[in-house]
């Protein structure tokens, strides 16, 4: 699991949050999709059944619906909380389950 998310930031960290803007076969829109729902749950600690309710055409908008937050703020968040997790190198470190959040 740790490669795809991984793999989402070596190749750039584009920004699958705001917008659908990739299918399910997309390995850095599935990379950077978990990762949020990541932070989302074990960062901002919204329960699962809270974060399907939310809902919405993108991710950004669940991020918004959850948050109160205007939903073009999410990656930018979300962005900012992984900040922790870069090395000088600018590499992302994350554990092997792939969770940096998770206790």
């Amino acid at each position: 699991m740790v490669d795809t998310e991984t793999d989402w930031w070596n190749n750039g960290a584009t920004d699958y949050i705001t917008a659908n803007i990739a299918d399910d076969r997309n390995s850095d829109g599935n990379g950077c999709g978990l990762l949020f729902l990541y932070y989302l749950h074990d960062g901002l600690k919204y329960g699962w059944d809270a974060i399907t309710r939310a809902g919405g055409s993108s991710l950004g908008e669940t991020y918004g619906t959850l948050t109160g937050d205007d939903p073009g703020s999410a990656f930018t968040a979300f962005q900012q909380a992984l900040q922790p997790f870069v090395n000088a190198n600018q590499q992302l470190n994350l554990p092997a389950n792939g969770n940096p959040w998770a206790s």
